[in-house]
């Protein structure tokens, strides 16, 4: 496979193609080639390394490698590239998380590793308070919820009624708070009333997962990941601290104002 016939340049080959293909698939083209995916790939590849070289070259051709906005952004890319590479290679493999502040942190955040109750609720709604209450009852002596869902005396039809409140899965939290005061305490199986929007719902407290705190060995890693970041910034901040202490820095501009 041949770009351009430029001497100065090398053309692309199968080689390359099949190079920039395989880094593609993340482990390992082998399954890739057994359920047939590369080819979908190596057209799309090919042209992508096409491209880039045609655009280069139509930037050469209209002098755009010449002007200042340019060779400003290629300048602050190499500069990227090159801070990058510092942190990589001289901080970051000085960085250290220890286990004592990796507990540490789990005792003082335990509210973000704690899940939410879950509850899942199943309703019948009525128009008025009398009737949700006579069949509160009912249900409380033993009546069958779903024959009661189909039987029960002036029922509401059921796009009248809120979706939410009907084999629906909500933490406690999100749900409206006079929902969450009706179902407190609850168990599963349990019975409560309920209005909003003109109408009176039984409420069934289908199923119940009480609110957990994640174990520590569960979220161990995603602490230390954390805390990592905040001591790699807290290193890069202090190497550019000693940077401008041995460096005379000029400052331009210190506030703009709109």
């Amino acid at each position: 496979l041949v770009a351009f016939k430029d001497p100065a340049e090398k053309p692309i080959t199968v080689s390359d193609v099949a190079e920039a293909v395989q880094r593609k698939f993340f482990h390992g083209a082998d399954l890739a080639i057994k359920e047939k995916r590369v080819n979908d790939h190596k057209e799309k590849v090919f042209e992508a390394m096409l491209m880039k070289r045609i655009l280069s070259k139509e930037a050469k051709a209209r002098g755009i490698h010449e002007r200042f906005a340019y060779r400003a952004r290629v300048e602050q890319n190499e500069n990227s590239l090159v801070f990058g590479k510092f942190i990589e290679t001289a901080i970051r493999p000085s960085v250290r998380v220890d286990e004592a502040d990796v507990k540490a942190y789990y005792e003082a955040h335990k509210d973000d590793f704690t899940n939410p109750e879950l509850v899942t609720l199943d309703s019948i709604a009525f128009p008025d308070t009398a009737k949700a209450q006579a069949a509160l009852d009912k249900l409380r002596a033993g009546a069958d919820f779903t024959w009661m869902s189909v039987n029960g005396d002036g029922l509401v039809s059921e796009e009248k009624q809120d979706p939410e409140l009907k084999g629906r899965t909500l933490t406690t939290s999100s749900m409206p708070q006079a929902l969450s005061k009706a179902i407190a305490g609850a168990r599963e199986g349990e019975y409560r009333m309920y209005s909003t929007a003109g109408l009176c719902y039984v409420v069934k407290v289908a199923r119940k997962v009480p609110t957990e705190v994640r174990p520590f060995e569960a979220v161990k890693n995603e602490i230390i990941k954390e805390l990592f970041n905040r001591n790699l910034l807290k290193a890069v901040k202090e190497w550019a601290a000693k940077v401008r202490q041995a460096t005379d820095v000029e400052v331009f501009i210190s506030r703009l104002d709109y």
